[in-house]
């Protein structure tokens, strides 16, 4: 997983996981998001709850929030893949800071 802190939502810090389930949900509410506009959850929804790895729960409130975790996560698995298909690279660190 990757552990991330939230310098300004502290209550999103948490370890989320980043297996291909995980990366497919990331994904899909990201698509869901950009067809509504990039501003709304989808559904109508004011509140994304998301389990970590721990199988504990967060709750987003804020769309842009939510898109600094999925970008985070996804330039984070882009890495490891880019060393996976190369065969060569540094393991980047398993920790990202958001706002």
């Amino acid at each position: 997983g990757l552990a991330i802190t939230s310098t300004g939502t502290p209550a999103i810090n948490g370890t989320y996981p980043c297996d291909n389930t995980a990366q497919a949900r990331l994904s899909r509410v990201y698509e869901l998001i950009q067809r509504a506009g990039g501003s709304a959850f989808p559904a109508g929804m004011t509140e994304l709850p998301w389990a970590l790895a721990d199988g504990s729960i967060v709750k987003f409130a804020s769309v842009s929030t939510f898109l600094a975790v999925e970008q985070a996560v996804g330039e984070y698995v882009l890495a490891l893949d880019l060393i996976i298909a190369t065969g060569t690279g540094t393991l980047p660190a398993a920790t990202a800071t958001i706002p």
